[in-house]
């Protein structure tokens, strides 16, 4: 029994290579090109499902911010930290979308992979 790094580049752990998968991340150890590929694209589609979780949560923060602005509206110390949280949840919220927009990028390029292995 020999060992062998992962195939997924973010892991790199050491696997027997009788393994079926990483035990670390998931990955096939033994599998096809086409699996590898799949295994790629089904990472890359949890990975969107759980940014779009997050934006949903950051949505709700930022509600929050707006309700106690409305609450306090003559309130300074209230309106500056009020705005800087909001500040601070934008940029979050923007990163997540250019993380769904990457992600779903190398989505696409995985399935023409994909529909280049299957001809």
């Amino acid at each position: 029994m020999a060992m062998i790094n992962c195939s997924e580049s973010e892991c790199n752990n050491r696997v027997s290579d009788q393994a079926v998968a990483c035990p670390k991340c998931g990955c096939p150890v033994r599998t096809s090109e086409v699996d590898g590929l799949r295994f790629e694209y089904e990472k890359r589609q949890r990975r969107i499902q759980i940014l779009y979780a997050e934006l949903a949560d950051r949505n709700h923060v930022q509600d929050s911010i707006d309700e106690t602005m409305r609450r306090w509206p003559d309130n300074d110390d209230i309106r500056t930290s009020s705005l800087e949280n909001q500040r601070i949840v934008m940029d979050r919220i923007f990163e997540i979308f250019s993380s769904i927009a990457d992600a779903e990028r190398e989505m696409a390029e995985i399935q023409k992979a994909l529909d280049a292995k299957s001809r």
